[in-house]
């Protein structure tokens, strides 16, 4: 009579560790955000791999993966789940300027440049990021003209009295790039 009992604690603690096991991926890319909010991006990372395993398809951890990936300075492995989470359909105002970013600090400045460097975005904060990975893509292939010409198109993407990282980046470079063509020219 005792094995009974036995059997039946075995398979209720067999249950609860399977129940653990079978989050949907929906929580799974919450648990995700969650740790990537507190800083921690090796549970994170763990966590969207996770997703990926059940759901190869999920725009969405995709494109966190590939974020994560980029932060962690993995350009390599980023460009590939950006890509991936491109060709998903995630939103392009959102995956394109971290995309840029992977392709130009993973070497594929040229490639980038070729592909998304006349791409219109439709909002104003991803064209200026897009665009200022534009211009740093072209300085990097020595074409100083047209990296002023990106810098110049994402200083003008945001509106005059707004701010970003981006924003500073582009007219602080663009100004360089004006005098740097200047004393070659004078």
């Amino acid at each position: 009579m005792k094995a009974f009992p036995k059997a039946w604690t075995a398979l209720a603690v067999a249950i609860a560790l399977l129940a653990g096991c079978g989050k949907d991926s929906e929580s799974l890319v919450k648990s995700a955000q969650e740790y990537l909010a507190k800083g921690d991006t090796n549970s994170a990372v763990i966590q969207l791999r996770n997703v990926l395993q059940k759901s190869p398809d999920n725009a969405e951890a995709r494109y966190l993966l590939g974020t994560t990936l980029l932060h962690r300075r993995d350009p390599a492995g980023a460009v590939k789940e950006l890509r991936r989470a491109f060709e998903l359909g995630y939103p392009k105002d959102s995956v394109l300027p971290s995309l840029a970013r992977a392709l130009v600090e993973d070497g594929d400045a040229k490639d980038f440049v070729a592909e998304f460097g006349n791409i219109k975005l439709d909002n104003a904060e991803a064209q200026a990021a897009l665009k200022a990975w534009v211009g740093d893509a072209q300085l990097s292939l020595g074409k100083s003209k047209e990296a002023e010409e990106a810098f110049t198109a994402a200083t003008e993407a945001k509106p005059a009295g707004a701010t970003s990282p981006e924003r500073r980046r582009s007219s602080t470079t663009c100004s360089r790039v004006r005098r740097s063509r200047s004393k070659r020219i004078s």
